[in-house]
């Protein structure tokens, strides 16, 4: 099932950090490709790697897949 929060929050966590999706695809040991299917919709991470982006964000699994982080702010 897509999520379009999440992949709205996988992109715009990665360009407010600077990184591009090839940085992430080194962070997380997965291809570009694979990293920019996650911010498509073309694939939706499994449990393990939400949890590891989660992680490196510092945000729990619920902030990452539901609220819109682009409104948050700190």
């Amino acid at each position: 099932m897509a999520n379009i929060q999440l992949a709205a929050n996988l992109r715009y966590l990665r360009e407010l950090n600077k990184r591009s999706q090839e940085d992430m695809g080194a962070i997380f040991n997965i291809s570009r490709q694979a990293y920019s299917n996650y911010e498509t919709m073309n694939r939706t991470p499994d449990l393990d790697m939400l949890i590891r982006i989660a992680r490196y964000y510092n945000l729990t699994l619920d902030q990452l897949i539901t609220h819109n982080l682009s409104n948050e702010t700190e």
